[in-house]
């Protein structure tokens, strides 16, 4: 089996970045040693230039340590790319698989803002200052010994300083854990519910709902700065602690070294040096401090996309099946609005033949819809087994199985792009000039639509372009629901936005699909669509009431009286 066609996984692919993180430990390793020119340059000019006064000693010194300082910035500029490159990289291994896994996840579960940021933060901990500094810190003893050989006390200075920063890093790690996740989660709940107002604007402020909704958001904000609050009391000792210790370090060194140089111990050179080195070795160490909680971040992200990608469920190495005639069969189907939620729709079981339109009907809130979205793949089942021509739905590969079904919910939305690559569902594989474009506007009536609009099928559409109408939307989103004569076809009250005449034309086309060989499933209102279908299935309460042929349920509905008109006086 081809390897590469096998289920990504993010710690396969971490496991994949060793190669390149072992040649980052590799230039580490040089790039340390070279740090310790600018040290031994100064013990140098102390103890050669200073006592000869000799200004060629000073100028070969100085051409040495330069050359080494160049060659010192290239380490650390490749290094640097080589990480950058890696974080690339790993993300744009996953970040197709993490879209797909996001459209996958079921209704009220994390929003793909949360993800994107997941992202984020993962590529900025793989490729930023994080990495390098931790293999700096694996090369700290060799500047603690260093420092042991300029004086034993500048050691355990270098030693205490890393201990009680060490410490304290894992203390207010281990200790404010819990209050930081929630100060990051409230503050990601105000965002979200931030996106929410924003795409709800007009109707927040035409029903007066903008009073309401600023209460409600107040509160949250309130609740995310008590967090955030309660956050920074609490580690607000430990980093100033720790800013202390980091300000002081240089008092401290110099100290040292001014005793040691009066007592004669050292070298003034020996001092300076030693106070170059203890920075260069304490800096590292809070780099990685100060990156602890970027780096506690990227471990809860990186648990996320894992399991938003594992529960994606697709495999890409299943047989291709052939394209389905339509033959639908439900068995004991029950299907919940999403995985943490009761079950909505109950026990549904029928068969449906290719050609047949079958009409759900039902009061409100009887889960019509809810049927039509566990069929379209949108909601999980919880039970029961959904075929088509006798396969179950997941022997295929969701997206060759979505090209034979075409959905249009109650809420159409097109997506930002042309007209064109929304009705053709944007597919790659979609030629500008392809029949089925156009045989989808004729099916769906929206030929003249199109001709209406400034760029035809090349108008642009969405948040930055051409504003479309209710009605428009849906007519399109009907046309790339029928685009290229799919097997099963899933209407929910499609005419919402119509008028007759277009009502009319959705007639003839459901009437045309079916003579085609395709099967409908429309969800209904009205009681005369039911003349144009061949099945009936009535819900109650997310149960099933009762199914069959049109004319015999048809018998079985109360039949309603027309009300007769009554004139008024001037009328």
């Amino acid at each position: 089996m081809d390897n590469s066609k096998l289920p990504k996984t993010l710690r396969g692919l971490i496991r994949n970045t060793v190669p390149a993180y072992g040649s980052v430990f590799f230039i580490s390793f040089f790039l340390n040693l070279l740090i310790l020119a600018p040290p031994i340059y100064l013990l140098q000019v102390h103890e050669r230039v200073y006592t000869s006064q000799s200004l060629v000693t000073l100028g070969f010194l100085t051409a040495i340590v330069a050359f080494l300082l160049v060659v010192a910035a290239f380490l650390a500029w490749a290094r640097s790319e080589i990480c950058s490159r890696v974080s690339f990289s790993f993300v744009d291994e996953i970040e197709e698989d993490v879209f797909r896994g996001n459209l996958t996840q079921p209704t009220g579960s994390i929003s793909s803002n949360r993800y994107a940021a997941d992202l984020n933060l993962i590529r900025e901990t793989l490729g930023g200052p994080f990495v390098p500094a931790v293999f700096d810190v694996a090369f700290s003893p060799i500047f603690i010994a260093v420092l042991f050989l300029l004086h034993p006390a500048f050691g355990f200075l270098g030693i205490g300083l890393i201990v009680l920063l060490g410490g304290l890093s894992f203390a207010n790690h281990h200790f404010n854990r819990d209050v930081i996740r929630k100060a990051q989660e409230s503050q990601a709940s105000v965002l979200e519910l931030s996106g929410l107002l924003s795409r709800s604007t007009d109707a927040a402020r035409s029903m007066g709902m903008v009073p309401g909704l600023g209460r409600v958001w107040k509160g949250r904000q309130a609740t995310s700065r008590g967090w955030q609050a309660a956050a920074q009391r609490r580690t607000a000792p430990i980093v100033s602690v720790t800013r202390f210790l980091r300000t002081s370090q240089l008092v401290l060194v110099t100290m040292i070294g001014a005793i040691l140089y009066i007592d004669g111990a050292i070298s003034a050179g020996a001092s300076f040096g030693a106070m170059i080195i203890l920075m260069r070795s304490i800096g590292p160490i809070e780099t990685v401090i100060g990156g602890w909680r970027n780096l506690t971040g990227a471990r809860d992200a990186f648990d996320r996309l894992e399991t938003l990608i594992s529960n994606d469920g697709r495999a890409s190495d299943r047989v291709i099946l052939p394209r389905p005639e339509g033959d639908l069969a439900l068995s004991g189907v029950s299907i919940a609005a999403n995985e943490n939620k009761e079950v909505i729709v109950h026990n549904v079981t029928f068969t449906l033949g290719h050609g047949n339109i079958l009409a759900v009907i039902g009061p409100s809130g009887a889960g019509k819809s809810t049927l039509l979205r566990g069929l379209a793949g949108v909601l999980p089942l919880a039970q029961g087994k959904m075929t088509l021509d006798g396969h179950a739905f997941h022997h295929w590969q969701p997206d060759e199985l979505g090209r034979f079904i075409g959905y249009l919910p109650q809420d159409t939305e097109l997506f930002p792009g042309t007209v064109a690559e929304n009705i053709t569902r944007f597919y790659s594989d979609v030629s500008k000039d392809d029949p089925r474009l156009f045989e989808a506007l004729e099916m769906s009536g929206t030929t003249d639509l199109v001709k209406s609009l400034p760029e035809g099928l090349n108008t642009m559409i969405g948040p930055r372009g051409y504003q479309l109408s209710g009605g428009q939307r849906q007519r399109l989103a009907f046309a790339r629901a029928v685009f290229g004569g799919p097997s099963l076809i899933l209407l929910d009250e499609p005419y919402s936005a119509l008028d007759s005449k277009d009502e009319a034309h959705l007639v003839r086309s459901l009437s045309a699909l079916a003579a085609g060989g395709s099967t409908v499933v429309l969800v209904t209102h009205k009681l005369n669509m039911l003349s144009h279908c061949d099945m009936v299935l009535v819900m109650q309460s997310g149960f099933v009431q009762a199914f069959g042929a049109r004319d015999m349920i048809m018998q079985r509905l109360p039949q309603t009286q027309p009300v007769p008109l009554r004139l008024v006086d001037g009328g």
